[in-house]
């Protein structure tokens, strides 16, 4: 995960998505790094979640999830993009 727009990418633990609110369990950043108001970007599986930062708690971090992506289709467009030479 990381801050946008030009956040460095940490490691964290996704702990659980419920309706709109992603928690992450930050691994290896500073609980500063992310505060409330952060917009962010977390990538786990083949999913990005685009968000805002509510709360934090002892380095674990409830997003306010905006924006959902599936990699999968985007891989696909990417591809046709590369070999364009784009």
């Amino acid at each position: 995960m990381r801050c946008l727009p030009e956040g460095v990418s940490r490691a964290g633990i996704h702990r659980g998505l419920r309706r709109s609110l992603l928690q992450v369990e930050l691994t290896d950043a500073a609980p500063e790094d992310f505060t409330a108001g952060s917009l962010v970007e977390v990538e786990w599986d083949q999913t990005i979640y685009l968000g805002q930062v509510y709360s934090q708690d002892n380095g674990i971090l409830v997003i306010g999830v905006e924006h959902v992506v599936d990699l999968e289709p985007l891989s696909a467009i990417r591809d046709i993009w590369n070999a364009n030479g784009n």
